[in-house]
């Protein structure tokens, strides 16, 4: 039997929630009426963006419930498999404006630099959680998260995706002010 857990219920932010619903019920409202003209019944955008609201409602549930203490264990995985999504977006993505980021199958369109985003971040996360930023005392220290921002963003260049490629690489850099490298190096003592 699913338990719900009371805290969960009793710590959860009822106003910021009614206000994403008051959103989305006006944006969809808007969009209905904008497309209202282009045929008889529900629009091909509308259908689109009610599935859309679908998946993220489902994806905003299991966030939610589930501890996300446990996405430690598969952050390597989760990272992976955005990046083969992203890049699956160089072979399978249409071309729009020039640059080739999203993937659309039938009335389904993903845009694979979303999804790497949180990978990423949750990827870092585990990163810092393994490597505290107060063990970071060299500029080099930081190659590795270096590395696993680089990655993705490269691969977002590589669609001609500039915006996506700098909001990217500005969300992985968002952690660098909590490492606190020291501007000079340490002096290590001296060999006798």
């Amino acid at each position: 039997m699913l338990r719900v857990d009371r805290g969960l219920v009793q710590n959860f932010d009822w106003r910021v929630f009614g206000l994403v619903g008051l959103l989305l019920g006006m944006g969809l409202l808007n969009l209905s009426s904008a497309t209202a003209a282009e045929s008889a019944g529900m629009s091909p955008e509308m259908r689109r963006q009610l599935l859309a609201v679908g998946v993220g409602a489902a994806v905003f549930v299991v966030a939610v419930v589930v501890d996300y203490r446990r996405l430690e264990r598969f952050a390597p995985l989760l990272y992976l498999g955005s990046l083969v999504l992203l890049a699956s977006t160089l072979v399978f993505g249409q071309e729009v404006g020039g640059n080739r980021s999203w993937l659309v199958y039938g009335p389904l369109r993903l845009q694979p630099a979303e999804f790497s985003k949180v990978a990423m971040i949750v990827v870092l996360a585990r990163y810092f959680h393994r490597h505290p930023p107060s063990e970071i005392e060299r500029l080099r220290d930081l190659a590795m998260p270096g590395l696993l921002i680089g990655i993705p963003v490269g691969v977002i260049l590589l669609q001609r995706d500039m915006g996506v490629a700098l909001l990217t690489l500005l969300v992985g850099c968002t952690y660098l002010p909590f490492t606190r490298i020291p501007l000079r190096s340490p002096q290590r003592p001296a060999r006798s």
